[in-house]
């Protein structure tokens, strides 16, 4: 068994390539950075060590001869992610360099490349093709889909050039079609806008958000008939540790969908020609008989019409294209969050035992929670112990279903609970008296069930989107202590149910005071801001995070130990440092965050013992010179050791050298061990 260090930026093939080496045997240790790689190699001397060439706080040839200082006799295995065979050659000479080794994930990029000649060869074809035979022509059909591809797919693959150039054939196109400008100067603009995107052709590495954790059960289905499309979104999507499914059309799509569970579709509006995406929507919701299915649409086509058509076919979102990977995973991110949510409450209050009873077996067969009420004199009890999240009223009850909805909006617990009327009586007054007692809504009886529950969805969907900001921290952008608070207790539960782990991580950012006292606190905002923005992308989708107060964050992690929890919040406190921010009077300075950890059930069964343990390691943590995080109280590192480190001191050192104009100013001043 060898201690091998694998250090490399990219997470998603870092990840797999420590996953094939544990299971052939192998103690793993990772560093995401030169810095890290540095303190791990000097911990636990290994034995092999395979390094990138494209580190992005060291260049590669002074981290590998930092690295033969250290540990002479350990081999070393260089990734390469370009072919410069005369960069190879120095590398191996100056670092002592065994083996050199080509990264599998410039892979699509070079692929892409390699066909985007000959596809720009085919849209030229297509091209002619249409101008003789016409705007009415299966040619003409053919050049618009061909051109729309490009326009997704280079703009995705980091070709944005290509892909405004695409977009200006695709409009001309279009102005064709309408019989609109001169056609000899269109096509003269559509062959130069062709010429433009030929000369554009050498890609720039697409921007995937990292994220550090593996979590598979969590399935995402991908239909596009655009293979580079497909190949960007199933990227993203792993990277933020979900499991795509890749379908090219409709019929695969629901074939998929039909025979395994699937928790977010992301679907293209523009499928083939004889491909309609637009009712797959409503076929995906039935086969997998989820109603409430998250679908999101995207399309390069922005135009109100193309959005209102989405809407209408019951897409959640719609995202444009070319595709942006960090919005993409945040809405991913948010529809999972919906998916992961408890089912909607219903209470239904109509002095009718049978009637009550309909509504609730048919609200039943849509998921949620329905419970009915025939006494009045019973709402406040019903309301306190159901807690529902709309309330379906009777009008025509012993005690009017306004006169209850009156007493309702005047409790301030229940001001904001949505309320819709049933009546059999839909006259002009009855409206009218529905909303001025506060009524969201009235339907007529007897209630046609689709209308029920199209109008009760888009209530419940808003009031759960009303509630989701009202518990969001407006400067991080992540949930408030109340909210996470509410969250974790019914974690916990599940937690205690499964015998399973459950972690929380208090985290508070060093010298924070002195950030506002030096540099301004607009710039302390900018760093709150970015680090609950970091903190959002770096964890799996079901995690919880949440602004505790001030300076500090907190964060639940299921299904996750102390020490493999720790060593992912290590990762993110590298990522941090990393970040350079400019002050009110414009001078630049870098922060970092010191973390304590504690597990359920070892170090406390409620969620106020584990943040007790998790304060005293942050202080801890604070004590012995900030910027580390820490997950017991006692140990001390060894010189050699298998996993990560049970106490995350990092050995951090100054990041490389700014330009001296540019150079990030220090904070002054120690402060106390807590700040």
């Amino acid at each position: 068994m060898a201690d091998i260090l694998i250090v490399e930026p990219d997470d998603e093939l870092r990840i797999a390539v420590c996953a094939a080496l544990v299971q052939s045997g192998h103690r793993v240790h990772e560093a995401a950075r030169a810095m890290g790689a540095r303190a791990a190699i000097r911990r636990i001397l290994p034995d092999l060590a395979v390094v990138a060439d494209d580190l992005p706080d060291r260049s590669s040839r002074r981290c590998l001869a930092e690295f033969r200082d250290l540990a002479p006799s350990a081999p070393i295995l260089l990734l390469m992610g370009t072919d410069r065979s005369s960069d190879e050659d120095e590398q191996r000479r100056l670092g002592g360099v065994v083996e050199v080794l080509r990264k599998p994930m410039e892979r699509l990029q070079r692929q892409y490349r390699a066909r985007l000649t000959e596809r720009l060869a085919e849209l030229r074809s297509a091209l002619w093709a249409a101008r003789h035979a016409g705007t009415g022509s299966h040619e003409f059909q053919n050049a618009k889909s061909l051109v729309h591809r490009l326009r997704g797919s280079a703009g995705s693959f980091g070709l944005p050039v290509v892909s405004v150039f695409a977009s200006l054939i695709e409009a001309q196109l279009e102005r064709l079609q309408d019989g609109a400008g001169d056609g000899r100067l269109t096509w003269s603009l559509i062959l130069e806008s062709l010429a433009g995107a030929a000369g554009h052709i050498e890609p720039a590495a697409p921007c995937v958000p990292t994220n550090n954790w593996r979590s598979p059960g969590l399935r995402v289905l991908v239909v596009d008939d655009d293979p580079d499309c497909r190949a960007i979104v199933t990227l993203v999507g792993r990277a933020a540790s979900l499991d795509v499914i890749e379908t090219a059309s409709t019929g695969e799509a629901l074939a998929v969908a039909s025979r395994e569970p699937v928790d977010v579709v992301l679907l293209d509006l523009h499928l083939g020609q004889h491909d309609d995406a637009f009712s797959a929507c409503a076929e995906l919701r039935r086969c997998t008989g989820r109603w409430d299915l998250p679908i999101a649409a995207f399309s390069a086509d922005t135009s109100v019409e193309n959005r209102l058509a989405a809407s209408r076919a019951g897409a959640d979102v719609f995202l444009a294209k070319p595709i942006d990977t960090d919005e993409l995973a945040l809405t991913v991110r948010r529809l999972v969050d919906v998916r992961n949510g408890e089912p909607h409450r219903v209470l239904i209050v109509d002095d009718d035992p049978t009637s009550a009873a309909a509504l609730a077996r048919l609200l039943g067969q849509q998921g949620w929670l329905a419970r009915s009420l025939c006494d009045a004199s019973r709402i406040f009890e019903m309301l306190d112990t159901f807690r529902p999240d709309l309330l379906l009223l009777d009008v025509h009850m012993p005690v009017s279903g306004f006169d209850i909805c009156r007493i309702v909006r005047a409790s301030p617990a229940w001001r904001e609970l949505a309320i819709v009327f049933v009546t059999g009586s839909m006259d002009r007054d009855t409206l009218i008296q529905c909303y001025k007692v506060g009524g969201d809504d009235c339907m007529s009886k007897p209630v046609v069930p689709a209308e029920l529950r199209a109008r009760l969805t888009l209530r419940l969907e808003r009031a759960r989107v009303f509630r989701q900001l009202a518990h969001e921290d407006p400067l991080a952008g992540l949930m408030t202590r109340e909210a996470f608070s509410t969250a974790v207790a019914r974690r916990l539960s599940e937690a205690l149910r499964h015998s399973r782990p459950l972690t929380v991580v208090l985290l508070d950012l060093d010298r924070f005071k002195s950030v506002n006292d030096t540099h301004g606190h607009l710039a302390g905002d900018r760093v709150l801001r970015a680090l609950g923005q970091l903190l959002g992308r770096a964890f799996r989708v079901e995690d919880f995070r949440a602004r505790w107060g001030g300076e500090e964050f907190v964060l639940a992690l299921y299904e996750a130990d102390a020490e493999s929890s720790a060593q992912a919040v290590e990762r993110a406190l590298e990522d941090f440092r990393d970040l350079v921010f400019e002050g009110d009077a414009g001078e630049l300075f870098c922060c970092s965050f010191s973390a304590g950890v504690a597990q359920f059930p070892d170090d406390g069964d409620t969620l106020n013992q584990l943040m007790q343990l998790a304060d005293a390691r942050l202080y801890a943590a604070k004590a012995a010179g900030r910027a580390r995080v820490i997950c017991v109280d006692d140990a001390v590192p060894s010189s050699r050791t298998s996993g990560v480190l049970r106490l995350r001191a990092g050995l951090h050192e100054p990041r490389m050298a700014l330009p001296r104009s540019e150079h990030p100013a220090p904070l002054e001043g120690s402060g106390s061990p807590r700040e």
